[in-house]
């Protein structure tokens, strides 16, 4: 503490704290966390792409509930079915490995992957040519559910506007429209 801080009094002459710094809030601790212990958004916000990975490497049980916590803080509407990599079908890079199919536009598939070992952001990858070629629409720095949903509505806007290609879709969102 200062001297500035331990001289520090209130209108009333009595000594205060001195404020508290959000670097000296203990960020979680991943390694530290229990199976049963909450994995919500505010947890998931705080996970860094190493914290992302170290959590995946305790097991597929583990990377199970990750992927599981993600959908339910995306509460992604009735219009994407959405299924997550459980045993590196998808390649297994990514710790978290989300596919959003579009109910109404089977072609319409977007991945939205976690920062990890490969890439310290999340993406999204909207597939052109299912399997075989996908186009990279979005990056964030963390995870940002809003961000996600915010994706997810755009392309069902596109989708709703009768644009059914998955092309069509992956140059107007490279174009930055439409903002749903």
């Amino acid at each position: 503490m200062s001297t500035a801080q331990s001289k520090a009094k209130n209108a009333r002459g009595k000594r205060v704290a001195p404020a508290a710094h959000l670097n000296d809030v203990p960020r979680l601790r991943v390694e530290d966390m229990t199976p049963d212990a909450p994995l919500g958004v505010a947890e998931l916000k705080q996970f860094t792409a190493a914290d992302f990975e170290a959590w995946c490497l305790r097991g597929e049980d583990f990377r199970r509930r990750l992927s599981a916590a993600v959908i339910a803080a995306l509460r992604p509407s009735d219009v994407w079915r959405v299924d997550f990599e459980q045993g590196g079908e998808w390649g297994g890079v990514c710790p978290v490995h989300l596919r959003f199919t579009h109910k109404a536009c089977d072609q319409i598939i977007i991945d939205v992957m976690s920062a990890g070992p490969a890439s310290p952001y999340w993406n999204g990858l909207l597939w052109v040519n299912t399997g075989s070629t996908g186009l990279y629409c979005w990056n964030e720095d963390g995870f940002d559910p809003g961000s996600i949903t915010g994706l997810l509505e755009r392309i069902d806007a596109l989708v709703s506007a009768g644009r059914t290609q998955p092309v069509d879709i992956a140059s107007v969102l490279w174009r930055g429209g439409p903002h749903a």
